[in-house]
């Protein structure tokens, strides 16, 4: 098959959308091609968008806002999505995947039902003072000052690298559940004063996962990476350890998911971009896992955020950013397809110029149209941007009385 470079430009072919609506392929009497020399090497590693299939939760509430059901989502998308020739699909299109395969995830949801008779002190204590953690056995939380924990977790990580070809493992904290974090004393040393102070008075949570007594994270990357010295393990900066460390700096062979950056939110972006910045002098490695493409999702409401995304794109792949794990496109493709087609085009090169790419899409997709096209979106990504600068996060309206 002919390089995407070759067909997209040489020949100006584009794929905008899944199915044969989504194909741009210029009729031509002649092809002339000028002598090609073309080296890139992507700067991510690991590009991915995922490609929600099916119907769920994440779909729904957007789809009955709308006036529509389950029957008549299927019913409207299966033909869209349709091809008659072979493309690969979208995503193979704009080159994402990778070689990187990061591991990632909530990696402790074993632990209650195999160690809470022969090991009840490695879990968490709670409020009541004991450590059962049946109310959320799949999310169990951890006494992450215990010893004897971290070899056991250091051990099943060796073993799981052991016995695949996977060169990475996931040490991230289950998250969600209806449990707490543990409140013995020993773990709350590892809380320094300084930490952030949470919205419900709490000290965040960081410092205790990068080092606890020993460094954790950092304890059990040094004991796998003595095995395995090519592996890379892989943790979060997520809920009560969102925030950057205040005190360690973590093992090279960590990579840390980022799930931050909102664009319904001015103010809370700006705290993910500082947050960005801090965790890069405490890790090496980012690997940014954020929501954005679900935005809006629940209202079924247009959002157009690309000049921010490319901004952000841009200055987190010069600053720490090896790869990506975006959740999720969910195949809404009238109301987020420019979003989705700039975020894969940025995973590519994070260095295009934003303007151009809405350009492009346009007059590819709209012909004739394309002019009165790119002002729509670029009069709904100045709602968009207009309800970040509230701060409120309200996303279900697109109009007010002056509109």
């Amino acid at each position: 098959m002919p390089s995407r470079r070759f067909l997209e430009d040489s020949l100006g072919c584009r794929f905008l959308w899944p199915g044969e609506l989504g194909k741009v392929v210029p009729k031509r009497a002649t092809i002339e091609i000028e002598p090609i020399n073309h080296q890139f090497t992507p700067v991510l590693r690991q590009r991915r968008i995922r490609m929600a299939s099916g119907y769920g939760d994440r779909k729904d509430k957007g789809v009955i806002r709308l006036g529509f059901n389950e029957a008549d989502y299927h019913r409207i998308q299966k033909p869209a999505m349709e091809t008659k020739s072979q493309d690969g699909g979208w995503a193979g299109w704009h080159r994402l995947g990778g070689t990187l395969r990061l591991a990632s995830g909530h990696s402790f949801g074993y632990m209650w039902e195999k160690h809470k008779d022969t090991h009840p002190e490695w879990f968490a204590v709670q409020p009541d003072g004991t450590r059962d953690q049946s109310r959320s056995p799949d999310r169990s939380r951890l006494c992450v000052s215990n010893i004897e924990l971290i070899e056991e977790i250091a051990r099943g990580r060796i073993e799981q690298l052991s016995k695949s070809d996977n060169k990475s493992v996931s040490i991230g904290p289950n998250d969600g559940g209806q449990t707490s974090f543990c409140l013995c004393d020993e773990c709350k040393k590892l809380d320094p004063p300084n930490s952030r102070k949470l919205e419900n008075g709490r000290l965040a949570l960081t410092d205790r996962y990068v080092y606890f007594f020993p460094p954790s994270w950092n304890e059990i990357a040094k004991r796998v990476v003595k095995v395995h010295p090519d592996a890379w393990l892989t943790a979060d900066a997520y809920s009560v350890y969102a925030a950057p460390p205040v005190q360690r700096t973590l093992h090279p062979r960590i990579a840390i998911r980022y799930v931050g950056i909102k664009y319904n939110n001015d103010e809370k972006r700006q705290q993910d971009r500082d947050d960005w910045d801090a965790w890069s002098k405490a890790v090496k490695n980012i690997y940014f896992r954020p929501n954005l493409l679900l935005s809006g999702r629940r209202q079924g409401t247009p959002m157009v955020y690309v000049h921010k995304m490319a901004k952000d794109m841009k200055y987190m792949a010069r600053n720490s950013l090896i790869g990506t794990d975006f959740d999720s496109c969910c195949h809404h493709w009238a109301t987020q397809g420019l979003n989705y087609y700039v975020c894969a085009k940025l995973h590519w090169n994070p260095e295009l110029d934003i303007d151009e790419l809405i350009d492009d899409y346009c007059r590819s997709g709209f012909g004739a149209g394309a002019d009165s096209v790119r002002k729509y979106f670029l009069r709904v990504e100045e709602i968009t941007n207009r309800n970040g600068r509230s701060a409120t996060g309200v996303l279900g309206t697109l109009h007010t009385q002056s509109d």
